[in-house]
């Protein structure tokens, strides 16, 4: 019995340990960051909902075209594939919101295929003339630690630009994100995890 109390123990301890790490690094890269020019803004996908874009993705949408009407030359890459329950394809109601923000369809690359932040960077590497050249990564500011992370192991220059959070889904985007990251980090680990598609 003391054996099992003693492994709780330690068990929370690793917990909460991991936690306050992760959180730490969340709102590190979370921090607003100063622009310089950049090739292109990618920006990642999110739920969409019969009425349209979720709370989160309208986030990103707002942030992103905010960029692109800073950076007029950039190229924007819009991820995200159609989930069961989606209307359309995340990209697609990216695609839409930035036209809508008044961002020319001339500058808008769609990426359509993609159904994991693993696959958002991989796949729309691909779609870049230049891989190696710089850019921009969008995405919530919960989300944002792991998207970066992610950009760089599949060897993008890119600097993070978080989206608010909305108040609603914080709790529970921050608890799955929590899981997330701890997945990463084992696919990191293990790389047979990881799809092959995906590489």
């Amino acid at each position: 019995m003391g054996r099992m109390k003693g492994l709780a123990r330690a068990g929370l301890v690793v917990a909460a340990a991991y936690i306050a790490t992760v959180s730490w690094k969340i709102v590190a890269q979370a921090k607003e960051k100063e622009i310089d020019e950049v090739d292109y803004i990618l920006v990642l996908g999110a739920k969409v909902n019969e009425k349209g874009p979720s709370l989160a993705l309208q986030e990103r949408i707002k942030t992103a075209a905010s960029l692109a009407l800073k950076h007029k030359e950039a190229t924007i890459v819009c991820s995200g594939g159609q989930g069961s329950d989606e209307p359309i394809a995340e990209a697609e109601a990216i695609r839409n919101g930035l036209i809508a923000e008044g961002i020319a369809a001339g500058r808008l690359v769609v990426e359509g295929c993609s159904t994991s932040t693993r696959e958002n960077v991989a796949f729309s590497k691909r779609q870049l003339k230049d891989p190696s050249a710089r850019g921009v990564i969008v995405t919530n500011s919960f989300h944002l630690y792991r998207a970066s992370s992610l950009a760089q192991d599949y060897g993008l220059d890119v600097v993070g630009m978080p989206a608010s959070t909305p108040r609603e889904i914080r709790s529970i985007a921050w608890i799955r994100e929590y899981a997330a990251i701890a997945y990463y980090y084992l696919q990191k680990s293990l790389p047979c995890l990881r799809k092959t598609s995906e590489s």
